[in-house]
């Protein structure tokens, strides 16, 4: 398998959950909004369902994530210099999650992550890739 994904737009890390008074915890609104931009767009693309894969619980999961196994390439072309690389790892991994194309974060297994300055094109370009 190998899916290769340009995402237009101005790349956001994932932040981290906050925590109110009353113990409630939450995401930054930016973030989860981009996730989920993200998802769909690539859950439109490439049109993977995440009931196919094994339901944790299944006695045969821990099997097929081994041999389920990903290399996950990712440029991340931002205005400015903001952000960490793992933190855009983060939200690629978790909108791959939530779109069905992997089952699991464990299953990637290889990841490069680069970054670049672009403030005419900011976008994310996306190669997942079996092992």
């Amino acid at each position: 398998m190998k899916i290769s994904i340009t995402f237009p737009g101005e790349p956001v890390p994932a932040s981290r959950p906050r925590t109110t008074r009353n113990g409630h915890v939450y995401t930054d609104k930016h973030y989860s909004c981009y996730k989920q931009s993200l998802a769909t767009f690539i859950h439109a693309e490439y049109g993977y369902f995440a009931w196919d894969f094994p339901k944790p619980g299944d006695k045969d999961r821990a099997k097929w994530l081994k041999k389920n196994r990903y290399r996950l390439s990712l440029s991340v072309y931002r205005r400015a210099g903001a952000g960490y690389w793992y933190n855009f790892a983060e939200t690629v991994r978790d909108a791959l999650s939530q779109a069905g194309v992997i089952a699991d974060d464990c299953q990637i297994h290889q990841a490069e992550v680069k970054l670049h300055t672009d403030k005419d094109k900011p976008r994310l370009e996306i190669l997942l890739e079996s092992l």
